[in-house]
């Protein structure tokens, strides 16, 4: 027996993502269990489509009837997943008098292309900010 899955992933977290399972051999009928990381298993299933549900990594599991049974971990990844707030480095001024500091940040998730500022109004395509020996302040707005 071997099991097909096609699937849908989710967007930008939602519950809307699905599966669809398909055994081919095996002896009909056939139970689904499909069990995602981290959560208790939910109950059997004689269907294999799945819907609404979210990213991550699901085993499925699916037994024809003289309890032949089939693994397969699916992974669902999210289509433009938020912004991540990594900051990819910070070099510090070389000297309290110095004006050769400055911080680099890495956009990932969401569209790029990406625009960054430091107050949420002037936003530019670099990703590098130079403190010019002034106060900096990063504000992290998804």
């Amino acid at each position: 027996m071997s099991v097909t899955v096609t699937s849908t992933s989710p967007s930008c977290g939602e519950y809307n993502g699905s599966m669809l399972i398909a055994p081919s051999g095996g002896t009909a009928p056939y139970t689904y269990l499909v069990k995602q990381d981290g959560f208790p298993a939910p109950p059997l299933q004689h269907n294999g489509y799945f819907p609404n549900i979210n990213a991550g990594v699901y085993h499925v599991t699916v037994t024809d009837i003289t309890l032949l049974t089939v693994t397969k971990d699916i992974i669902l990844p999210n289509i433009n997943e938020p912004p991540s707030d990594d900051i990819v480095s910070i070099h510090l001024p070389t000297s309290c008098n110095s004006a050769d500091g400055e911080v680099t940040l890495t956009g990932k998730g969401g569209t790029p292309p990406y625009y960054y500022s430091t107050d949420l109004i002037n936003f530019q395509s670099s990703n590098v900010f130079c403190a010019n020996g002034h106060h900096m302040e990063i504000r992290l707005v998804f």
